[in-house]
């Protein structure tokens, strides 16, 4: 299913991000051939203790949870993922009382987190679709074309043609 493509009752929208994955995977490699490349290094590298390895691997793990975002909307809820589906969170059609284009600052950073007006969860700065809910919490997400995915929530499910 294409990004913004309807799948029988589900439409969704997966935003993509291979900037975060290339510095942590660059990082990695420039520490190995730093530590590879130097006599003391080499010797640092076979000495060292199994948790100063688990390091990168963690690294790369979160580089690649958050390289994906989905957001997927259905006839009685939107739900939004990365990767793993680890951060999983879903609200229901009703209870949203309005979306639109936002601006995410890239100081605000990328993942999940709590800002001044409610969670933001995207996986790099710039475009966003704020959800607006009944009992006043608000969540940001990222995605590539806000604009067609409030109208996507605030119509449910109806995906605007290109």
């Amino acid at each position: 299913m294409r990004n913004g493509q309807r799948d029988s009752h589900v439409v969704s929208f997966t935003q993509r991000s291979y900037f975060c994955s290339a510095f942590v995977t660059g990082a990695i490699v420039v520490w190995i051939l730093l530590l590879c490349t130097t006599p003391a290094g080499w010797n640092t590298l076979r000495q060292m203790p199994l948790p100063a390895w688990l390091v990168p691997l963690v690294g790369l793990g979160l580089a690649w949870e958050f390289s994906t975002l989905t957001i997927t909307v259905s006839p009685t809820s939107v739900t939004w993922h990365f990767t793993s589906q680890l951060f999983r969170r879903s609200v229901l059609l009703d209870e949203i009382v309005g979306a639109e284009p936002v601006y995410a600052h890239w100081l605000r950073g990328i993942g999940v987190r709590w800002i001044s007006n409610g969670w933001l969860y995207n996986i790099r700065p710039g475009e966003a679709v704020e959800i607006r809910m009944r009992n006043g919490r608000r969540y940001q997400l990222g995605c590539d074309d806000p604009a067609r995915v409030a109208t996507t929530i605030l119509n449910g499910r109806k995906p605007l043609s290109r």
